[in-house]
């Protein structure tokens, strides 16, 4: 969702280390953009800034960096050179809650921070997960591209049970885009909470 969100798409490359779980290049694949990767920190075994530098090309849209084992990467120096090449960041957090960088909260840094809670993370809920971002713009779309387009989603907590009146009026236009069916189930959140 996060990608989609950045309007990244066909042609367009997302840089992504080559260390960690297949989803993050799939997210590059899912939209039709093309995973460049960038070689890891033999000290860190998260991506390498230098390597990142050496990938980025006229096609490079967004960098996916992974906090693995707990450990964020350089986000300091990710943030720098993306804002050089104009580029968006996506921080992958699935391994890292309550991590940080010079007293910043990893998660906080990119345009999005994407939190796993599958069975096997550090906060499980037992499948699901959330993103975050303080771009409100980037929000809404967001939620309507997980929760199957519907107009009249924003980036507040709402879902289509809050207008469920005006989604059944025969004139009411539900969808605005093509969206996912990717919410998490209500019992899973419960645990999270």
């Amino acid at each position: 969702g996060a990608v989609a969100s950045l309007d990244i798409g066909p042609r367009d490359a997302v840089i992504v280390p080559p260390l960690t779980f297949i989803s993050t290049a799939y997210c590059a694949l899912y939209v039709g953009a093309v995973p460049i990767f960038a070689d890891i920190d033999s000290n860190t075994l998260n991506i390498d800034l230098e390597a990142i530098e050496s990938k980025i090309t006229s096609r490079t849209k967004a960098i996916v960096c992974v906090s693995l084992y707990g450990l964020p990467p350089d986000l300091e120096g990710i943030m720098r050179v993306a804002r050089k090449h104009n580029l968006y960041v996506i921080e992958d957090n699935a391994q890292c809650v309550l991590g940080k960088v010079n007293e910043k909260l990893a998660g906080t840094f990119g345009d999005f921070s994407i939190f796993s809670f599958q069975r096997s993370k550090h906060l499980t809920t037992g499948d699901g997960g959330v993103a975050i971002t303080s771009n409100e713009k980037l929000a809404e779309k967001f939620r309507k591209l997980c929760d199957l387009g519907y107009r009249n989603l924003t980036a507040k907590p709402i879902t289509n049970e809050d207008f469920k009146e005006k989604i059944q009026q025969p004139d009411f236009k539900r969808h605005e885009l093509v969206g996912y069916n990717f919410r998490m189930p209500e019992v899973c959140a419960a645990m999270g909470i």
